[in-house]
């Protein structure tokens, strides 16, 4: 008897003993609980997962993950939508848990434009910058001149003057990941323009902001802007050029391409990028003047029909309408008969034009 009563005490401590220690846990409020957070970059580079006790916060990925093209935007909670952001700073852990990147198309903007002169005179580049983050750019105008270093939000007019004499120079504009536009002037002859030096070759491949480009005055025989697909206002008047590739570009809003050498066919398809016909100015295009023998036959097929359109021509021998015998024509294909200096006008009624500025080709040719 007294033994089994000496067993129900030890018994019944050995349980008080139990309680007690459960207690006491309890008590202290400690939780060893640990969840695992996962990282999912959505095709960016692999990120580790991290066990976090529970309540403590988790750790932003470092280095981040990297995505050709993109940067990361941050790291959210819903795969899809992308709208809960997951705040390293604030946010702790209670669960296990994914975290999806997000990624924003990068806009890196490092754009070079290329250019060859011929003259001798003090030129003047004038760029037009728009940024809209607080993120910092450069301009190298390289003549080994300082790099011009610019910090946006804002717009701003940057300028140099070159005294260098090179006949060559490239232009780098760079910076981080802001939007950034800027406007490019064609440089201008401080001593007298358009007659001691001209631009020969502008290269604006892979300025993807460039908005505004004014060009004229100069003596560039091709343009080449299909990469320019930001482009809303051209102005290349008075150069030599026949052709231009607006071909990647749908953003065109106004066009001033008079006085060049483009055949009706160029100018039909720069027409085709603009809806509003005040809002082109094609103008008048003055092509190479031509030198042929009697019977040689000249092909304007190409330029002879625009939209079911025929193409108009009026053909003038010495300032004077040529008469029915110097001369024949067949769908835009031409022969003379008769020696002389003759013009040819050709127009369509297609290609639309600012009413003051109406698309015409004229041609100059010497028949011997």
């Amino acid at each position: 008897m007294q033994r089994l009563v000496f067993n129900n005490l030890a018994l019944a401590a050995t349980v008080i003993g139990i309680v007690a220690t459960t207690s006491c846990k309890k008590a202290s409020g400690e939780d060893d609980r640990t969840f695992t957070v996962t990282f999912n970059s959505k095709g960016g580079g692999e990120v580790a997962t991290q066990t976090v006790k529970i309540g403590d916060r988790a750790t932003e990925p470092e280095p981040a993950p990297a995505l050709a093209g993109y940067i990361l935007e941050g790291w959210y909670t819903d795969d899809f939508t992308l709208k809960n952001r997951w705040n390293f700073a604030a946010n702790t852990i209670i669960t296990n848990i994914t975290l999806y990147a997000k990624w924003e198309l990068s806009q890196l903007l490092h754009e070079t434009i290329s250019y060859t002169r011929q003259g001798t005179s003090v030129i003047y580049n004038c760029f037009s910058l728009t940024i809209t983050k607080d993120e910092q750019f450069t301009i190298n105008w390289g003549d080994g001149s300082d790099i011009q270093t610019i910090t946006g939000p804002g717009d701003g007019w940057y300028s140099h003057f070159y005294d260098d004499r090179n006949i060559s120079h490239n232009v780098i504009i760079s910076g981080g990941t802001a939007d950034c536009s800027f406007t490019y002037f064609n440089c201008v002859d401080l001593d007298s323009f358009g007659t001691d030096w001209q631009m020969m070759h502008l290269d604006l491949m892979g300025c993807k902001s460039l908005q505004n480009l004014i060009c004229y005055g100069n003596w560039l025989k091709n343009l080449d802007l299909s990469e320019c697909t930001a482009l809303t206002t051209l102005d290349c008047e008075w150069n030599q050029l026949t052709t231009i590739d607006l071909s990647s570009n749908n953003a065109l809003s106004y066009i001033n391409c008079n006085n060049n050498r483009f055949l009706l066919s160029e100018l039909y398809n720069i027409s085709k990028k603009i809806s509003n016909p005040n809002n082109k100015v094609l103008g008048t295009q003055r092509l190479e003047k031509r030198e042929i023998a009697i019977g040689d036959i000249i092909d304007y097929s190409a330029q002879n029909e625009f939209d079911g359109i025929a193409t108009v021509f009026i053909v003038y021998k010495d300032d004077s309408p040529a008469l029915s015998n110097d001369y024949t024509i067949n769908n835009g294909i031409m022969t003379f008969s008769n020696t002389g200096n003759y013009t040819i006008t050709m127009s369509n009624a297609a290609i639309l034009s600012h009413s003051f500025y109406p698309a015409e080709v004229i041609v100059n040719i010497r028949v011997n």
